[in-house]
């Protein structure tokens, strides 16, 4: 879906990487293509991220929240049933606000951004990998 970056808040320190062709962007403003790095480096290097509800950057994101750096705004997805899922495992990790696309420009995204600032990170959680249930089950079998 094409946003309106230009109607974006330019806000002191802080540099945009879009990942939309749009002609004539802002001189905060960068083509993630033009960056040439991987995709996951580059969220392993934002401090936000805005994005809609799905499994690829919901665990992507999830995997660096240990590291209590990355907050996310995420665009409502009411036509997908996994979102109130989706979105309730990313929130427990990370600062999280949900929105409407008519909130993406000037105050009200300043406004959004300025909120995710102040939340304090959930606790870590640990994300299992399986093997600790995997053992479990293998010895009730013996």
């Amino acid at each position: 879906m094409q946003l309106d970056l230009k109607n974006w808040p330019r806000m002191a320190g802080w540099h945009w990487l879009v990942d939309q062709e749009e002609k004539g962007l802002r001189d905060d403003m960068s083509q993630l293509s033009e960056l040439g790095l991987p995709f996951l480096e580059l969220v392993a290097n934002s401090d936000l991220i805005l994005t809609k509800p799905g499994y690829g950057s919901y665990c992507e994101i999830a995997a660096l929240a240990a590291y209590q750096k990355v907050r996310v705004i995420t665009l409502e997805r009411p036509d997908w049933p996994e979102t109130p899922f989706l979105n309730a495992f990313l929130s427990a990790r990370v600062p999280f606000a949900e929105v409407k696309i008519t909130q993406l420009k000037g105050a009200h995204l300043r406004d959004i951004i300025e909120q995710l600032e102040e939340q304090e990170y959930p606790p870590v959680q640990v994300c299992e990998d399986g093997a600790l249930q995997l053992t479990e089950h293998l010895f009730k079998q013996l």
